[in-house]
């Protein structure tokens, strides 16, 4: 692998692999990784509890707050590396398998220590190494798919992720009294997932036969920066402020259900398991019929602005009654907004783009508004429960939810 300046360009004629191929690797690639993202969520807040059992919240809000620090940069830093990276193996399989096995082994190792400043350590390895693969993969479609079909392709890709959330919640909600065992389990489906994405995934003629631009460390430097374009801006301030709301409930369920409504760490963890089913059986749904209707109708904006707003929706159940029902309810109207988002989102992303050559770069900086949402909502959410209690938690969720809905409709360039 290297990125250094190569012969004179070949002729560059766009060519793509079938839909199904590249659905099938969207849809392995999210769900071996998504899978260890949704049981590390509940996983780390148990873990966090037995380590920290008098700061959990604390301790729970610098663990994922230092993780996604690692993750924005390793997500970005990779990304743009990749754009640059000319190999016989093409310019993403080398970052997606080397991200996935540092990935694997540093959330294996999460479960082998209980010493804090060595569990935040190895959280940030497996973030930054996630991040590097995800960094890469996520450059996938702009490669790959022409904007006819992104709408179904990116609808496997969600399809994969939401599966992945019952697998996750089923590993973490039998093994949340044993979390340190549930990382050793659940570490290794993200990289058995990206050897099979890389072996489907063949080299892109495109980038594989295109000039390297050079990489100097003040071109490196000029290339990190985020592009200027406003309708970009909008699309990442809209999609961090819906993942932030969702996440400000989701980062807290298992306290929500134990410190909030009485239940017991056992009891909580097979209702969010069963919530975590439900939140995926709902927005496979809404994710299957919305990315072919987004394709038919050639309009994404809709749906995008929706979402939101049924997201916040499924949070007043929470702030009028308090009972474990309504964290189902939120579970179920969360996975519709989701489903929804996840299917046109990824085209709407890479329609807005202004230069493909830079996609990678430009997804790092889009995808970061995924992870930076983790960085927030730890430590706004502990801030506002010691303030308001969980009702100014709730409170918050609904208005982000709406702020992220008007966001998009100030997006012009796509319908």
């Amino acid at each position: 692998m290297t990125t250094t300046p190569n012969e004179a360009a070949q002729p560059q004629q766009k060519q793509y692999a079938s839909t199904g191929r590249l659905g099938a690797v969207m849809f392995i690639g999210q769900l071996g990784w998504a899978a260890v993202g949704a049981a590390c969520g509940t996983l780390l807040a148990a873990l966090a509890a037995e380590v920290k059992p008098e700061d959990k919240v604390d301790f729970l809000a610098l663990l994922t707050t230092t993780g996604a620090i690692a993750a924005v940069i390793c997500m970005i830093t990779a990304g743009t590396l990749s754009d640059r990276t000319r190999s016989r193996f093409g310019p993403r399989n080398p970052w997606i398998i080397g991200g996935a096995i540092i990935g694997t082994l540093a959330f294996a190792a999460i479960g082998l220590t209980r010493n804090p400043a060595l569990l935040v350590i190895a959280h940030m390895i497996y973030q930054g190494g996630l991040n590097c693969m995800l960094g890469a993969f996520n450059a996938v479609p702009p490669d790959y798919v022409p904007d006819s079909v992104l709408g179904k392709v990116s609808a496997f890709g969600g399809a994969g992720y939401l599966l992945a959330q019952i697998i996750g919640a089923v590993i973490a909600g039998a093994l949340v009294t044993r979390p340190s065992q549930g990382f050793l389990v659940a570490a290794w489906m993200m990289l058995i997932s990206s050897i099979i994405v890389v072996f489907l995934l063949p080299p892109h003629p495109l980038r594989n036969h295109s000039p390297r631009p050079p990489v100097t460390w003040r071109q490196f430097a000029s290339q990190m920066k985020p592009p200027a374009d406003g309708q970009f801006w909008w699309i990442l301030v809209g999609r961090f402020l819906f993942v932030i709301s969702l996440f400000m409930v989701m980062q807290f369920q298992l306290y929500i259900a134990t410190d909030e409504m009485g239940m017991t760490r056992a009891a909580a963890g097979k209702l969010i398991a069963m919530n975590s089913a439900v939140l995926a059986v709902t927005a496979v749904i809404l994710d299957v019929i919305t990315g072919p209707w987004s394709d038919k109708v050639k309009r994404r904006k809709p749906f995008t602005m929706i979402a939101p707003l049924i997201a916040g929706a499924g949070v007043i159940p929470l702030f009028l009654v308090n009972e474990p029902w309504t964290l189902t309810v939120f579970a179920a109207m969360g996975g519709a907004a989701f489903g929804t988002y996840m299917a046109v989102d990824g085209a709407l992303m890479v329609e807005v783009l202004p230069n493909r050559d830079d996609s990678a770069r430009d997804l790092g900086f889009l995808n970061a508004a995924n992870s930076l949402p983790i960085v927030f909502a730890p430590g706004i959410g502990a801030t506002l429960v010691k303030t308001t209690g969980y009702p100014g938690l709730f409170i918050a969720t609904i208005v982000l939810a709406v702020l992220g809905s008007l966001c998009i409709t100030r997006v012009t360039r796509v319908k």
